[in-house]
């Protein structure tokens, strides 16, 4: 799958918290309200996008979605054309050359941009999530 800035159809941010009970399966719920966080709820579950199932969790705060996050990028994927296999160094580095601005660390990578931000997590030196808020 190529991604990009845009959340993958069918994924949604803003959306009730309904939309994915209906689209994810295995959905799962669990109330994180106790942590006294902006977020009082998360969900998980699996969704077909692209043609592939890819696990997705998400958060929710007032019966709205504010993130969405796919948990198993593969390496066949893409993130602005940008191979998911390369290592996280020559990810980083053509994420520069192509004039990305984002922050760095050794958990991964996070990128502001006019609708909200994305983050892109490492495990074992490569992206293995994204997440839209």
């Amino acid at each position: 799958m190529k991604f990009n800035f845009e959340v993958p159809e069918p994924l949604q941010l803003s959306a009730p918290v309904s939309y994915y009970e209906n689209l994810l399966s295995d959905y799962r719920t669990r109330d994180i309200s106790f942590l006294k966080m902006d977020t009082t709820g998360q969900f998980f579950g699996k969704c077909e996008i692209g043609g592939i199932d890819y696990d997705v969790d998400g958060y929710e705060s007032d019966g709205l979605i504010t993130s969405v996050e796919i948990l198993d990028a593969r390496e066949t994927d893409s993130f602005l054309d940008i191979p998911l296999s390369l290592s996280s160094r020559k990810f980083v580095k053509a994420l520069k050359d192509v004039g990305i601005e984002f922050e760095h660390d050794r958990d991964g990578i996070t990128i502001p941009h006019d609708n909200g931000t994305i983050a892109l997590s490492y495990q074992f030196g490569k992206v293995v999530a994204i997440c839209w808020e």
